[in-house]
């Protein structure tokens, strides 16, 4: 999944998750399921920084800038901040640490880009979608 999207879910996670810390754990776990989702990940790294603070903003405004839902939002892109790392020089990619990513001991789904953008994009605003209705719910 592009890192908007373990923005959004993070940001879900952190709405049925009260407290701060486990929605961050929840949530950095889930970015292993939802890596697993045959999906296309954006490649220009400044594009995805953009999409991703975009994200947390969208989930912050949203969801009221709750700790549980912007820490559950950060946590669901944490560890894709080794492609950051990757991109900026600062780690060689064969070294990346997350069980999706690098030597891929988990296997990453790929896919093309037409129908896998615009399903992570509709994936994303559901998941916005559940981040401003869930406080009526709870």
């Amino acid at each position: 999944m592009s890192v908007y999207g373990h923005v959004a879910l993070g940001a879900a996670i952190g709405t049925l998750i009260p407290h701060p810390a486990a929605a961050l754990a929840a949530a950095i776990a889930s970015h292993v399921p939802a890596d697993l989702w045959s999906h296309y990940d954006v490649e220009i790294p400044w594009l995805e920084f953009l999409l991703a603070a975009a994200a947390l903003f969208a989930c912050g405004w949203v969801g009221g800038w709750r700790a549980p839902v912007i820490l559950g939002a950060m946590g669901g892109a944490l560890p894709d901040l080794e492609h950051l790392a990757v991109a900026l020089g600062f780690m060689k990619e064969e070294r990346l640490l997350f069980p999706t990513h690098g030597r891929r001991r988990i296997r990453h789904g790929d896919a093309r880009p037409a129908g896998s953008v615009i399903a992570q994009a509709a994936f994303a605003a559901l998941m916005f979608v559940w981040v401003a209705w869930a406080p009526a719910f709870g």
